[in-house]
């Protein structure tokens, strides 16, 4: 599988599109035309299939271009520290702490695709991550034994922190 960075693709079409940038939260505002050259590139780039998109927002994706939604949840307080320690603001951390707390990914990915392909997948420790890693790991190996080889469905992360290591 090849690992695409959504949030990489988002930026880089938000800053060609001048898209207004949101200092307090240190990202770009991706407007509806931005998006849809985002949703254009992505189309072309996994028409092939065999692909894992990384991104915090599931929402985005149609339901026909996945086989898997994994959504990475962990405990609050883990939370916090790895984003402070990668010097986020207070107010970010707070706003991602609250959706953690509110589960708004979880509850994303249940409105957007059916239930059986959306996987909660704990990562608030290395033994919670290795597990997570050995079932995704295990689901990508039936997969790629069966039917869907070459069909043009990627998977879907959505990762609350980035700290996907089945995606790296």
């Amino acid at each position: 599988m090849r690992h695409v960075r959504v949030g990489d693709l988002a930026t880089e079409c938000a800053r060609e599109r001048g898209c207004e940038r949101d200092e307090a939260r240190d990202c770009y505002i991706v407007d509806s035309d931005a998006e849809d050259a985002l949703l254009d590139q992505l189309e072309r780039d996994t028409q092939d299939g065999g692909c894992l998109l990384d991104y915090h927002c599931n929402n985005l994706f149609p339901e026909r271009w996945a086989d898997l939604v994994v959504v990475l949840s962990c405990d609050t307080h883990e939370l916090h520290r790895r984003l402070t320690a990668r010097n986020y603001s207070s107010s970010k951390i707070e706003e991602n702490v609250a959706c953690e707390v509110m589960q708004v990914v979880m509850q994303e990915a249940h409105d957007s695709y059916n239930a059986s392909m959306v996987w909660e997948i704990a990562n608030g420790s290395p033994s919670e991550r290795d597990a997570g890693v050995a079932r995704v790991a295990s689901w990508v190996r039936a997969w790629n034994a069966s039917f869907h080889i070459g069909e043009t469905r990627p998977a879907v992360c959505t990762s609350v922190d980035d700290s996907c290591h089945t995606c790296k």
